[in-house]
């Protein structure tokens, strides 16, 4: 069964999470319990920080509880389980974020949480943020993805990344003279280049990068001053230099 026809699922409202199922007949599992246990298990494979490549069918299938004929009836790729784990882990993410946004006005609140995402491992941050190793490798799995967003199923991509809510984040915060007046489009790379540059430095400390190919990702992409710093230090750097930028523009 190709993955377009799980669209219904990943357009669906977030679900409260299950605990992971003990292993048992596939049969037993309701069709909605099944695609939540292997979104999870890729999820927790991800946080282990097993790169992507090295993950198989039958390593998602076994944390997932499920059998691997079962995992096929859905996915007929294991790039295809992946990049849809992604837009499920964007999704929830998503929704972490707007229930936050929801109960704090602040600009600086709000991005400061954003932030917290990352330093404190949150799980659907880290993969997310794990995605310019995919574009890094020029793997199927990049293939996967970009089917999602630009192919049938742009829908459903728009429908679980992030970016809207910080489209909202940013339009909120101008509206209410927290920053400066700017296309949004910068506003949100802005955000985003920040992002991702601390989860670089933060995956990197923690020998997380096996993608990389040059000697020291850090020394690599950051200046020397900053290499000794502590996360939280770095954390603070980027979020009070890009806080800085938006209010100037």
């Amino acid at each position: 069964m190709p993955a377009v026809a799980l669209g219904d699922t990943l357009m669906e409202p977030v679900r409260t999470r299950r605990k992971k199922p003990e292993h048992r007949s596939a049969a037993r599992f309701s069709r909605e319990e099944r695609m939540d246990s292997l979104y999870e298990a890729v999820l927790e494979l991800a946080e282990e920080g097993r790169p992507f490549s090295q993950i198989t069918v039958a390593d998602i299938a076994d944390r997932a509880g499920i059998g691997k004929g079962t995992v096929y009836e859905y996915f007929g790729t294991k790039e295809e389980i992946i990049a849809s784990a992604v837009l499920y882990g964007m999704k929830h993410l998503r929704a972490t974020m707007t229930r936050f946004m929801e109960k704090h006005e602040g600009f600086a609140e709000r991005l400061e949480f954003v932030f917290d995402l990352i330093t404190k491992g949150d799980r659907e941050m880290k993969l997310m943020l794990r995605l310019p190793e995919l574009l890094w490798l020029q793997s199927d799995l990049y293939t996967a993805l970009l089917r999602h967003k630009a192919g049938e199923q742009r829908s459903i991509y728009e429908a679980c990344a992030p970016e809207q809510t910080l489209k909202r984040l940013a339009e909120e915060a101008m509206e209410r003279g927290e920053i400066a007046r700017a296309p949004l489009s910068y506003v949100i790379t802005a955000i985003v280049s920040r992002l991702g540059a601390l989860s670089l430095y933060v995956r990197a400390g923690r020998g997380e990068l096996e993608f990389w190919t040059g000697k020291d990702p850090v020394k690599d992409s950051f200046p020397a001053e900053t290499m000794d710093l502590k996360e939280e230090e770095m954390r603070e750097l980027l979020l009070q230099g890009l806080l800085r930028e938006l209010r100037k523009r």
